[in-house]
């Protein structure tokens, strides 16, 4: 089987709960606008732990498990262990307890961020440039010019993949940046339960 490189395996439809078309954009240009000139300098950052596989992996979880759908659905937590888009997440979410459906959920969705963090950690600015047409990163930096507040916002808003791709190739705190995270999606995760059970 041929390799997939850090291009081409970009450019797959990742879908893991936190898609991001921003990541499909042009082909990554090394040294380009926004680049990290320490990280260019140095080379790629954690050479050895792997990240892009387990991304692809997750992707094709994802689109499995939408495959499956038909019979996963009698299955709701194993469903949105799989897969937790926001239509399965809405589908299951009168069928579970608020407490199981938190924590599967808030597990599911956050399993593949730290590997989205380390892809902008270990490429620097090859892979900022990538985020370029994220709309919450641009109002973010008209508010705040400065990039790391701008992304230590952005992660609360909406911790999706391009964000933490953008927060590693800044090197924000990994602590911050798991803290913040797990509590997002938490929140995120216990608002879809608590506005389902209205209906």
């Amino acid at each position: 089987m041929k390799p997939v490189s850090l291009r081409h395996s970009l450019q797959l439809p990742f879908s893991f709960g936190r898609t991001s078309p921003a990541l499909a954009a042009a082909p990554v240009q090394p040294g380009g606008v926004g680049a990290d000139s320490a990280s260019e300098a140095t080379g790629p950052v954690g050479r050895g732990i792997p990240v892009v596989w387990p991304l692809v992996a997750f992707s094709a979880l994802g689109w499995a498990s939408v495959a499956m759908s038909p019979w996963l659905i009698h299955w709701p937590l194993l469903l949105i262990a799989l897969n937790p888009r926001m239509v399965f997440l809405l589908l299951v979410a009168p069928k579970l307890g608020l407490m199981e459906f938190t924590i599967v959920a808030t597990i599911r969705l956050c399993l593949a961020d730290p590997f989205s963090y380390l892809l902008g950690l270990r490429y620097g600015g090859r892979v900022r440039d990538r985020i370029d047409r994220s709309r919450l990163r641009r109002m973010l930096l008209k508010v705040s010019p400065v990039e790391k507040t701008a992304a230590s916002v952005a992660i609360w808003l909406r911790p999706s993949q391009s964000i933490l791709v953008w927060a590693g190739s800044l090197r924000l705190s990994p602590r911050y940046v798991a803290l913040s995270d797990v509590a997002t999606t938490a929140l995120y995760v216990v608002l879809i339960h608590r506005g389902m059970s209205l209906f």
